[in-house]
């Protein structure tokens, strides 16, 4: 809930920066990106500021694209960055934590008769450090990990504008700071958050079909996967054995524990626990996106466009938490020699009645209503101040201000998504 005296000052920045350096002897090209990033905020209850939370991090990547080598077409690239982030105060939920990591990857392609073959790898070396944390009493840790991805793919153009790709990966993700040393009251999630400092990397294996069509008044694709996790983390309601009830803890102290909602009379600050862990997990479901020029002439030009996605996700026979609805989107898209363009979408996202047997009181672990949005857009683009482009835009989202919420949030109950919203702008392209 909302603390009415408690305001945020929240200060955010970031640079980046690209670019690309053609035809350099064995290289077509050379590109790079290099991003910096600093954000802080802090709590401020009646005048006082009580938490402050810090981060910052830096990020680069450098791709070489290569000459053909005999049939192979690709490139190979290194990436590196760090994150660091530092929480100070009364309500900090975990120590000051700096993340580092550096990959190398490659991403090859080649002709084999009808058919197109990609593969690439990608290696990560990365360590997850935090300092002792006062507040718990926890010594200061480093955890390293070794993550190894890989892919296959195929594509096969078995017609005129339409093609087969099939594509396996298997691919591992080390866990984050949060997940590793978490220990307090989560203000994003109003949750108890507990990490587990001995989770090892999460890794999986998928597989995805789809059909494409990428010719004619009709153009779309529509695919099916599935994704087999051994370790899949996620962070799960502290239940107790005895009672089958949650555990709550109290932000100020953390060694109180209990699932005895009597405890916690007068306790202001009780919050639901809820654990980092580890579990396998299947993901399977489909995705689709398609088009249609209705009206193409005059200087106008008019496309209907469906597209939606479904996912179900298990562990042990139990619906996962916080799994998205199906989805279906129907929009239009209309276009004007002139400059103009505008266009309208109509969302419909089911009701999500697939949840966990955990305690139904808790509100993480309610069925979430199904709802319709409707946005609208209106742009015109025209050169001004030098030939340069320049766009006015209006876009208005949730126009029928419906009631929606995210059954994917902690806060769902609590923080419905935003009602109806009208934004101007002017936009210039350099």
């Amino acid at each position: 809930m909302g603390e009415p005296n408690v305001r945020i000052d929240m200060e955010s920045s970031r640079i980046d920066s690209a670019g690309e350096i053609r035809e350099l002897g064995p290289l077509r090209a050379l590109r790079f990106k290099l991003g910096s990033t600093r954000y802080e905020h802090s709590e401020i209850d009646a005048g006082t500021v009580g938490t402050v939370f810090r981060s910052s991090g830096h990020d680069a990547r450098v791709e070489l694209l290569h000459r053909n080598l005999g049939p192979l077409e690709g490139l190979v690239g290194v990436q590196t960055g760090t994150q660091n982030l530092i929480a100070e105060g009364t309500e900090a939920f975990l120590p000051g934590t700096r993340t580092t990591g550096n990959a190398l990857f490659i991403y090859e392609e080649m002709p084999a008769g009808p058919l197109k073959l990609s593969f690439g790898g990608r290696y990560e070396a990365s360590k997850v450090r935090a300092d002792a944390f006062l507040a718990t009493g926890a010594t200061a840790a480093t955890r390293s990990f070794g993550a190894r991805s890989g892919a296959l793919g195929a594509l096969w153009p078995f017609a005129p504008g339409y093609a087969l790709a099939l594509n396996l990966t298997r691919s591992e993700r080390a866990p984050t700071a949060t997940e590793l040393y978490a220990d307090g009251v989560h203000a994003a999630t109003s949750a108890f958050e507990l990490g587990d400092r001995t989770l090892g990397k999460e890794s999986s294996r998928a597989v995805d079909f789809g059909l494409r069509k990428t010719a004619g008044r009709f153009t779309g694709s529509v695919g099916v996967f599935a994704n087999r996790f051994r370790n899949y983390i996620y962070l799960a309601p502290a239940i107790d054995a005895a009672t089958g009830q949650q555990f709550y803890r109290d932000g100020d102290d953390r060694t109180q524990q209990s699932s005895d909602s009597t405890v916690w009379a007068g306790y202001g600050s009780a919050q639901p626990q809820f654990n980092f862990g580890a579990v396998p997990a299947s993901f399977r479901g489909f995705e689709f996106d398609a088009r249609w020029k209705a009206w193409d002439r005059g200087g106008h030009a008019l496309d209907l466009i469906v597209r939606g996605d479904l996912t179900r996700a298990t562990s042990n026979g139990q619906p996962l938490p916080r799994i998205p609805a199906a989805k279906l989107v129907l929009g239009l898209d209309w276009r004007s020699a002139l400059g103009w363009r505008g266009g309208a979408e109509l969302i419909r996202v089911s009701a999500q009645n697939r949840i966990p047997s955990y305690p139904s009181v808790l509100t993480t672990n309610l069925p979430t209503d199904g709802y319709t949005l409707l946005n609208a857009n209106l742009s015109y683009r025209f050169r001004a101040m030098g030939g340069h482009v320049w766009e006015a835009f209006l876009r208005g989202n949730n126009l029928g201000n419906t009631e929606a919420r995210n059954h994917a949030s902690f806060l769902k109950e609590v923080s419905p998504l935003g009602g109806r919203s009208l934004l101007a702008g002017l936009r210039a392209n350099f």
